[in-house]
């Protein structure tokens, strides 16, 4: 967990809803990555695991041609003992982030993979959700 830090220069923000593995409904979300640093945070709307606040641990953050490759780690995150893998690719202009979080295999027996998608301020002037933030993976079962 992490205490909320204020906004640099270099700190980017995207919004937007995730399910989590062991979740069936969706959080509202902010992630916030700063490239130079090599950090991330999320910040839900809502407290899980005792606190609305989270701190990316083991963050690789990796500038390719067309997009920036963030993965990070969360632990503790919906519940004590799990521990969760980020993936996201976010374009370079800043305005999309498109992702999953993977339950890396645990004693709970949790498993599971969502896909997600953000809006960073640069796509979406009001905040509010698009098309792209209702999918989840089980919109594609065969």
């Amino acid at each position: 967990m992490v205490e909320r830090e204020g906004k640099g220069p270099n700190l980017k923000e995207y919004r937007g809803k995730v399910v989590i593995p062991t979740d069936k409904q969706s959080h509202a979300v902010s992630v916030s990555v700063d490239e130079e640093r090599s950090a991330v945070s999320l910040h839900f709307d809502g407290t899980l695991a005792g606190s609305s606040d989270w701190e990316g641990l083991s963050p690789q953050i990796t500038r390719r041609l067309k997009y920036l490759e963030v993965i990070f780690k969360t632990s503790g995150l919906p519940v004590e003992g799990l521990e969760l893998i980020w993936k996201m690719n976010i374009t370079l202009d800043d305005t999309t982030v498109a992702g999953v979080v993977i339950a890396r295999p645990n004693d709970l027996k949790i498993k599971g993979e969502h896909g997600f998608t953000l809006i960073g301020a640069a796509g979406s002037p009001s905040g509010t959700d698009n098309y792209l933030t209702q999918l989840h993976s089980s919109s594609f079962r065969s």
